[in-house]
């Protein structure tokens, strides 16, 4: 990926190259910087940057993220890939304006706060294997504007009780790939009520008898994979 041709101080980009030239006064020195994006960065400790609206980070190690993201009010696009000692704090939620989580290949030190689920414009969530998930389903329910969600859950426990009704809600999504090693078989029902559905993955069932009536998928679905773990006893 290339960063856009921007002039000015819009795009800060850092790569292994010039990695021995970077200290934090060149980031402090930008503090209207709004969009940030790093590659191959053997340690990297975020400032607090007010006006940031993008941050955009691959194959690095993330330092304090914690306590910089907090005060990134007017963050749209946070995209961490196959970054480590990352932590997201709960107040995540409060980022009003974020639209965009992505989290490939990133492990995390902690679960993914609830929090998430309580920012009203996000639209696009993708939690790679490396990303626990809670057990039990947040109070208020989805964001409304959510149509892209992508979950690798692995052992996760994140697919069963109340969680099946919980991603039950998100009715606008048009892309969906959620992926288990024992998904509860309840989970096949959940896109009945998604109508906007045009993509629809779900693997792996620990099993399943059949599969719903053809007028209960969406009407727009166009493509849907559903898979059941063949070594089931």
């Amino acid at each position: 990926m290339y960063p856009p041709k921007i002039a000015g101080h819009v795009v800060l980009s850092y790569r292994s190259s010039l990695q021995n030239c970077y200290e934090d006064n060149m980031l402090e020195a930008a503090p209207n910087l709004r969009t940030l994006i790093g590659f191959d960065l053997p340690s990297f400790s975020l400032p607090k940057l007010r006006y940031l609206r993008v941050i955009h980070v691959e194959n690095s190690t993330v330092m304090n993220l914690s306590r910089a993201i907090s005060g990134c009010i007017h963050l749209r696009c946070l995209r961490l890939i196959m970054c480590g000692r990352v932590t997201l704090p709960s107040s995540l939620g409060q980022l009003l304006y974020l639209q965009t989580i992505d989290l490939r290949y990133t492990y995390l030190e902690s679960e993914v706060p609830k929090s998430i689920w309580a920012i009203p414009a996000l639209r696009h969530v993708y939690l790679g294997e490396e990303c626990r998930i809670g057990s039990s389903p947040p109070r208020n329910g989805p964001p409304k504007e959510l149509q892209f969600l992508h979950i690798y859950a692995g052992v996760n426990d994140c697919f069963q009780g109340g969680m099946v009704a919980f991603w039950g809600q998100m009715t606008q999504l048009t892309t969906l790939w959620l992926y288990a090693f024992n998904m509860p078989a309840p989970m096949i029902h959940i896109l009945a009520n998604m109508t906007h559905l045009v993509e629809a993955t779900l693997t792996t069932f620990e099993r399943l008898n059949k599969l719903p009536e053809s007028q209960l998928f969406p009407q727009g679905l166009r493509a849907v994979a559903i898979e059941e773990d063949p070594m089931y006893i």
